[in-house]
């Protein structure tokens, strides 16, 4: 992966719900950002079971699976809605119907980072929702098999990769991940994405991490190019520093990381900031925002 490209809570997503049956791997199959049609409308995650077998994924969150499961995601800092979710139903009804397949051969999943009080409210009008286990809680009623997945609920054993997808990890499941998790399984499948912009978004505590440890972090880790570019986005200027113009710069970093370019007026508004409460706002927009012109909505000019 090239080092400007633009990484999102999306690409983490990806490679976390991969990592999570990574024992399954041989009788399941990802499908990232499936098209629908020719038009750019496309399933965040399509997962096939690629064999009729009677292999049993002993997953909290693959009980309600069936032949073809379509994942939605909602990213921290985004909220879903009930239009979102008439969404992810209606992406399930088309792929049966562009893909020739049985609806019920499917099954939805709506992957969300917060309980969704306001979603559940509207849709206990016509249905029953009940919570399966830690975090897992089944739409009854829908035809298509459904269930809404509260990742940061998720039990911390069994989902470790989706459950980490947040901006507020502790300094011991940084280091977890760092030095046990992410290492182990990178062997056996992808996780730059997801442990650069887990490091990103949990900036300060990589930092925390990183005095506690020393010299044992940067050589046990230092091959992988995301800790390295993290690192250097921030050791010079950035948080470490608590001065209000390195967390301006660690905010200047994320936007170049993740859009390359930086308009000179955004650049000079964020450098202007003095307040690092407003700072610290600003680097979890930058972390979680679609656009430049979305960042550019939460600047006071």
């Amino acid at each position: 992966m090239e080092s400007n490209e633009r990484i999102t809570w999306h690409t983490a997503f990806q490679q976390a719900i991969q990592a999570e049956f990574i024992d399954y791997r041989d009788v399941l199959e990802f499908i990232v950002e499936f098209k629908l049609t020719t038009e750019p409308q496309s399933i965040d995650t399509l997962i096939i079971k690629k064999v009729v077998t009677s292999v049993v994924i002993e997953k909290l969150i693959a009980e309600i699976f069936r032949t073809y499961n379509v994942v939605e995601y909602k990213a921290p800092g985004t909220t879903a809605a009930l239009w979102d979710y008439y969404k992810v139903q209606g992406y399930a009804r088309q792929y049966a119907s562009i893909s020739r397949v049985r609806l019920t051969d499917v099954s939805v999943t709506l992957a969300v980072s917060h309980y969704p009080r306001e979603l559940f409210s509207q849709l206990q009008d016509d249905f029953e929702i009940v919570e399966t286990g830690k975090g897992v809680f089944y739409v009854v009623g829908e035809f298509v098999p459904t269930q809404i997945v509260v990742v940061n609920n998720l039990d911390e054993k069994e989902s470790i990769w989706l459950r980490n997808l947040r901006s507020n990890i502790t300094c011991d499941e940084m280091r977890d991940l760092l030095v046990d998790k992410i290492p182990t399984y990178h062997k056996i499948m992808p996780l730059d994405a997801f442990a650069h912009f887990v490091s990103i978004a949990n900036f300060k505590i990589l930092m925390e991490l990183r005095k506690i440890m020393g010299k044992e972090l940067d050589d046990f880790i230092a091959e992988c190019y995301w800790y390295e570019e993290a690192i250097a986005k921030g050791k010079a200027e950035g948080i470490a520093e608590g001065e209000a113009r390195g967390e301006a710069k660690l905010v200047l970093s994320a936007l170049k990381f993740r859009f390359n370019v930086i308009p000179q007026d955004i650049e000079n508004a964020v450098m202007s900031y003095t307040d690092t409460t407003a700072i610290e706002s600003l680097l979890q927009c930058a972390i979680v925002c679609d656009s430049i012109d979305e960042f550019r909505k939460s600047l006071v000019f």
